[in-house]
């Protein structure tokens, strides 16, 4: 039998279910994004000094105070998405696409009739999408050192075999007991691990895997879903030179996740870990912006945003199946928590030269190792997910992104746009994935965010109150991938996100 040798944290946190949320879910929902309207992606997303798109009022509301018209704006995307995972001397290419709504908005105008003072009043009500979550992974591997069925055994440790047993006489589910982690009771229950009876330590448990066997891992994973924002602004602009603006956000979060892990035994036989997570989330954020307008050309911006508190509910199932036909189940679990983002600020200049261009640069900082998990029964996010949030006050980092944008009027009725961004690492490169003895989760995996580009054009073409603008950005995002926290070999993922929006406006 294969002797364990891995470190699972063995704090029993509570008396109900523990789902074990941790820096790498707070990470996937934060990871900074670039997404909106044609003109805004074009740019990539540099837009906040300049203003005048709507996408913009979300990086800082004082942009709504640049515009001189209302407008009604509709904008649609195709995203297709590869993604590359080497792991080993193997390397597999996995592919999806998606189409959808990308914003809705429409932009009210009152001016006061003044010259100077306060000239104006704008008001905006948006739908925007702020993030995707769409993609699919596959990778594989062989002579593997390390096991998935260790894993289990030693998060087995101290359980007795009775427990993870059903009793249909005393109606006892094991996936009902609290101090019971659900990889166990799958291990056991689709003969992954048994019971060490050598052991002078009561309850040790072995997988099932000869000392020294090797595996051939495999992983394919979907994932979809998207942040969602529901905003209402307001801005003033003053004299044309000062423009403030404030908003609130109803955001919405949907994630889920569909995986497959499984090992192909050296001596023969295999497995199949198969887990669905689907997260729902709905938040509340508030938002503050200045534009300062020296002369006809310079433009300062800054804003700030509050974090966004959101009432979260995870709901995950699993099963194995072994290479003889034989499937085992878990329970379906339902696990409600609240989750904090991280505040962010941005500091923008911005050109315009006449008519003929204008150019913009931003930086955004978002401090996300202040996101905090909190019990969803009451306000605190302390207690019952302390370590997960000491880990993400220790290996999440705040990051910076740069943007830079231009526009160029080429011709009467056609301008031209470019840009560029960097996103740093998110995550510290030494996180791992450590779970709760008895926690409900089965995704063991977890992908190491790092350093993101970000590159665009795009054209738009505008007919006195009808404009058109067509963009393509690109989106570069690299991560190490370790099936579950062991000393094995490590794979690269880079996932490529080729962004084709269309954006409709009609001002009036």
């Amino acid at each position: 039998m294969k002797k364990n040798c891995f470190i699972v944290l063995t704090l029993l946190l509570s008396t109900t279910f523990v789902n074990s949320q941790g820096v790498f879910d707070a990470v996937r929902f934060t990871t900074p994004a670039i997404n909106g309207t044609a003109r805004y992606m074009s740019m990539a997303g540099s837009f906040g000094a300049l203003g005048g798109d709507v996408s913009a009022i979300m990086d800082n509301p004082a942009t709504l105070g640049i515009f001189r018209s209302s407008e009604f704006n509709l904008s649609v995307k195709l995203l297709p998405t590869s993604t590359v995972g080497t792991w080993g001397d193997t390397k597999y290419k996995a592919n999806s696409t998606s189409f959808k709504l990308n914003n809705f908005s429409w932009v009210l105008n009152l001016p006061s009739g003044r010259e100077t003072g306060y000239m104006a009043s704008n008001f905006s009500f948006a739908y925007f999408k702020l993030k995707d979550f769409n993609r699919s992974v596959a990778l594989k591997t062989r002579d593997y050192s390390v096991s998935l069925t260790d894993f289990m055994a030693s998060m087995t440790n101290g359980l007795s075999e009775q427990a993870l047993q059903f009793d249909d006489g005393n109606n006892y589910n094991p996936y009902n007991n609290a101090d019971i982690g659900w990889l166990s009771a799958l291990g056991y229950q689709g003969y992954l691990i048994e019971p060490d009876t050598t052991s002078s330590v009561p309850n040790s448990w072995n997988s099932l895997l000869k000392s020294g066997e090797k595996v051939s891992p495999k992983y394919q994973a979907t994932e979809s879903g998207n942040v969602a924002n529901f905003n209402v602004s307001y801005s003033g602009n003053i004299s044309d030179v000062v423009y403030f603006g404030t908003g609130v956000s109803i955001q919405t979060l949907d994630y889920l996740l569909t995986s497959h892990y499984g090992e192909d035994f050296e001596t023969g036989g295999n497995f199949d870990l198969g887990t669905l997570l689907k997260t729902d989330g709905i938040g509340v954020n508030f938002n503050f912006g200045l534009i300062y307008r020296p002369s006809s050309v310079l433009r300062f911006g800054a804003s700030f945003q509050t974090p966004t508190y959101y009432g979260m509910s995870d709901k995950n199932y699993a099963d194995i199946t072994r290479e003889n036909g034989y499937h085992t189940t878990s329970n379906e679990a339902l696990t409600e928590y609240r989750f904090k983002t991280p505040f962010k600020f941005q500091l923008s200049a911005g050109a315009v030269v006449g008519t003929v261009a204008a150019f913009n640069v931003d930086y955004q900082y978002s401090a996300l190792n202040k996101m905090r998990f909190g019990d969803y029964n009451n306000d605190a996010f302390t207690d019952l997910y302390s370590l997960d949030n000491k880990d993400i006050s220790n290996l999440a980092k705040a990051t910076s992104t740069v943007k830079i944008g231009a526009e160029v009027h080429t011709a009467k009725h056609v301008k031209l746009r470019g840009g560029f961004a960097y996103a740093t690492s998110p995550i510290a490169q030494k996180a791992v994935k450590p779970l709760i003895y008895n926690t409900v989760r089965t995704d063991t995996e977890y992908f190491t965010e790092q350093s993101q580009i970000f590159a665009s054009c795009g054209v738009g073409f505008n007919w006195d109150e009808l404009f058109l603008d067509l963009a393509y950005m690109y989106n570069r995002r690299n991560q190490t991938f370790m099936p579950f926290l062991a000393n094995g070999k490590s794979a690269q993922v880079a996932s490529n996100y080729h962004n084709i929006v269309a954006t409709l406006v009609w001002r009036y």
